[in-house]
């Protein structure tokens, strides 16, 4: 997020006010080694959105907000695309 609104608006103080707003509506995880674990004997298609879902459980995320829903099918964890999650606030 901060490289991308740096990157378009030139404007570090810019970046820095996204990160802290997105920092008020969203949970930071850490990525353990046992959530590495988990993410990898489920042998997902795609390990590192299995790990995405792994952590979000592992925290107790109500969701997660993705533009492809279609990564996270049948990982055990809703999913909102990003219009969708407006309409639910």
């Amino acid at each position: 997020m901060y490289y991308l609104v740096r990157k378009y608006t030139h404007s570090i103080d810019m970046a820095y006010k996204a990160i802290g707003k997105l920092l008020e509506i969203v949970k930071v995880c850490t990525v353990t080694n046992n959530d590495v674990l988990i993410a990898f004997q489920k042998k997902a298609k795609d390990l590192e959105d299995c790990l995405v879902a792994t952590c979000a459980k592992s925290i107790h995320c109500d969701c997660i907000v993705t533009r492809n829903k279609r990564d996270f099918e049948g990982l055990g964890i809703p999913m909102f695309a990003p219009a969708e999650i407006l309409l639910q606030v």
